[in-house]
């Protein structure tokens, strides 16, 4: 499989982001903190039009250090952007996922706010036994994955969720939320390892009946993929080297990138000297397109 798609970038520069803290991205807009310190000022930016957009402080976010000193960058890894379209519209809602609350009993909290607003609002996610892994605007609800063992669920502030049906008996290493091209949800259940070569299980979550159906390519669509955002594009009238039914995969943790086709099962794995960075960084998809 072709990996010149790597070498196929050019250096996009941002000094609006210039000493500062991004901490994820949601189509084509990233999430700036202003300062280090908590508590900090909060603001999107979009990469394309550089249009930025002020939030509120994160003082009033369900999160809490017991040391001052400690940084905002601490979360940025388990922190999620969420928009229900373009937040350059007054009514569009911002969400942040943010797996640190400040009570012990939460795994997790969504903040949520509209452009304009002075703080942000908050619920915790009910989920008994069980924690959240990534959760996904769709049509204006929230739905959730759930890792151990990987399901798909509703959330609703002050409801208590149930435990989802499993979709898989094994335990995976990551369950991610995509939205279709079809109106639908994507369950991607990935592993490391895997004796047959399988590294993920891709679902279609049909919202209308909740059932869960194992898909076994993406209709000729890629799927680029990291722990901070997804992302289902078109590519096969594009003139690139991306390839379709394929998922490109920036593991952070592993700091490299992973290349699997989903018909033939081959993997590739692209140290992070392959990547434009350090491996490091924070690497995220950005669609242009939105």
């Amino acid at each position: 499989m072709a990996t010149d798609c790597l070498t196929e970038t050019r250096k996009i520069h941002l000094p609006e982001a210039m000493g500062k803290c991004i901490c994820c991205s949601c189509n084509g807009w990233l999430l700036i903190v202003d300062d280090f310190s908590f508590p900090c000022g909060m603001h999107l930016l979009n990469i394309f039009s550089r249009t930025q957009i002020l939030l509120p402080p994160s003082s009033s976010l369900p999160i809490s250090f017991p040391d001052p000193h400690d940084k905002f960058r601490s979360i940025h890894f388990q922190c999620k952007l969420l928009l229900s379209g373009c937040p350059t519209v007054s009514d569009c809602m911002i969400l942040l996922l943010l797996a640190h609350g400040s009570h012990d009993e939460s795994t997790c909290a969504i903040a949520f706010c509209k452009p304009g607003d002075e703080s942000w609002a908050w619920f915790l996610c009910k989920t008994p036994d069980w924690k959240i892994s990534d959760a996904i605007l769709n049509n204006g609800s929230i739905y959730a994955s759930r890792k151990f063992p990987p399901a798909v669920i509703s959330v609703k502030e002050d409801e208590t969720i149930p435990v989802p049906e499993p979709i898989l008996t094994h335990n995976i290493d990551g369950a991610f939320l995509v939205n279709s091209l079809n109106g639908h949800l994507l369950l991607v259940c990935y592993r490391r390892e895997d004796p047959d070569g399988k590294l993920f299980d891709v679902f279609e979550f049909v919202i209308s009946t909740e059932e869960c159906n194992e898909v076994n390519d993406l209709d000729g669509c890629t799927l680029f993929m990291s722990p901070n955002g997804n992302h289902l594009a078109k590519t096969g009238n594009l003139e690139t080297s991306f390839k379709g039914n394929c998922i490109y995969f920036f593991r952070h943790s592993e700091g490299d990138y992973l290349i699997y086709d989903m018909e033939t099962r081959h993997s590739e794995i692209v140290p992070s000297r392959g990547l434009p960075g350090d491996g490091s960084s924070l690497i995220l998809w950005v669609n242009p397109d939105v």
